[in-house]
């Protein structure tokens, strides 16, 4: 790797981030469940996928139970709003921005490769 870069984190790895933050299982947030409980951690997680890991809408829909793209872009968003105006969810997603890439904004690998 050169001097000035930094390898970004797996999706997977994004993906249970968020879920040892939020509590709920990584098969929850991938799942189909429309579960009002799952959606917002599941739109906090797609918005770090598509943030952290540089992924499509479309991409990042597939990581996510086949999802439509629109469905992604809506999720972010609403994260995105979230994060201006609620302290909680703004906690949450740099909570789960700091596991997935560490505590100086450099992922480190603790997973198996995903």
């Amino acid at each position: 790797m050169r001097a000035g870069t930094r390898e970004l984190p797996r999706p997977l790895a994004v993906i249970d981030a968020v879920a040892s933050v939020t509590n709920v299982s990584a098969a929850e947030l991938r799942g189909r469940s429309r579960n009002y409980g799952l959606t917002l951690p599941r739109h906090i997680a797609m918005y770090l996928v598509s943030e952290l890991c540089g992924h499509s809408a479309v991409r990042t829909g597939e990581l996510f139970g086949g999802r439509d793209h629109s469905s992604v872009l809506y999720g972010v968003k609403r994260v995105q709003v979230l994060i201006q105006t609620c302290p909680e969810v703004r906690a949450i997603v740099e909570q789960a921005r700091r596991v997935a890439c560490g505590p100086r904004g450099i992922f480190t690998p603790p997973w198996d490769g995903r």
